[in-house]
């Protein structure tokens, strides 16, 4: 496993600041919620990253949706090992940089 250290991102995607510095720490599940939850072309230097995931619940097609986030986070270098909805319905992603 590989720990991926970046600048850190608050819950309004801003930019994380800790006693006046910008905050870095193993962003890992950070790059996997923003790969899942942006469309294709919201990344001007990479715009075939996205998965959309609004698109496929509002479709239904989970079995499509868990193959494109295991394509997305593959080509980001990720290992994954499962892509599920657990019993609360929550997405839940196993996947480490290789």
């Amino acid at each position: 496993m590989r720990i991926v250290n970046d600048i850190v991102l608050d819950e309004e995607l801003d930019l994380l600041f800790v006693d006046g510095d910008l905050f870095v720490s193993d962003t890992t599940l950070q790059h996997q919620k923003l790969i899942v939850e942006t469309n294709k072309g919201d990344w001007k230097s990479s715009p075939e990253v996205g998965v959309d995931i609004k698109n496929y619940f509002l479709n239904e097609n989970f079995s499509g949706l868990f193959t494109e986030i295991k394509k997305q986070l593959v080509i980001d270098g990720m290992n994954v090992q499962s892509v599920s909805i657990d019993e609360n319905e929550l997405l839940v992603i196993k996947a480490e940089y290789k």
